[in-house]
């Protein structure tokens, strides 16, 4: 069950770096909007914030790659059913590491959608832990910062609403409708590459 932004926002105010971890293990993304959006308005510090963050999101990383390794393959299917996966897609996700285990591990980090199915078989076909978790935390650590921003320009176009309206806000849609078109096509194609993996 995913938490709605409202509770998210409601459990950061109550509990602040407390609950910022499990919840950002668990929601990912969205989290880090809304911690953007409290260090903007000072509820939050940006350093720890951010190193909560990414500590949450590689935790999950490493959740899935071992998901993938230590379930055995005779009961990975009830495994996968939890995650809304099915063997299908992780025996194309399997053939698109075979060909460019880079690129499978960069889709299983930025496309949100399908995530799962890539860093999960990242695990089945016995990936080096230490080259997952390098190309990994490269992406993180990039992607978190986005994300902290888009909250934080969001938060401080909001705290300055009293004033006269700038261009601030026009150029925060801007960038979140080009960041939302980035992420949808990179799903697809994300997807696309599960249904055939010989689209290059």
């Amino acid at each position: 069950m995913h938490l709605t932004t409202p509770e998210i926002i409601d459990l950061l105010f109550k509990f602040r770096y407390a609950i910022l971890f499990p919840v950002a293990f668990l929601e990912g993304p969205a989290v880090a909007v809304v911690a953007g959006f409290m260090i903007a308005i000072g509820f939050m510090s940006f350093i720890p914030a951010y190193l909560i963050l990414i500590s949450a999101n590689i935790l999950g990383d490493i959740v899935y790659y071992f998901i993938g390794r230590l379930t055995p393959r005779k009961k990975l299917d009830k495994a996968l059913m939890f995650f809304r996966i099915n063997d299908k897609s992780i025996k194309r996700a399997e053939e698109l590491f075979v060909k460019n285990r880079k690129k499978a591990i960069i889709f299983g980090k930025i496309a949100h959608a399908v995530g799962s199915v890539f860093l999960i078989t990242a695990g089945i076909v016995k990936i080096p832990l230490n080259e997952y978790l390098k190309l990994g935390t490269l992406i993180e650590l990039p992607k978190a910062l986005i994300f902290l921003m888009i909250g934080y320009y969001l938060g401080h176009s909001v705290s300055n609403l009293g004033k006269v309206v700038d261009y601030s806000i026009i150029g925060f849609i801007l960038v979140t409708i080009i960041l939302i078109v980035i992420g949808h096509l990179v799903s697809k194609y994300a997807d696309k590459q599960i249904e055939n993996p010989d689209i290059k």
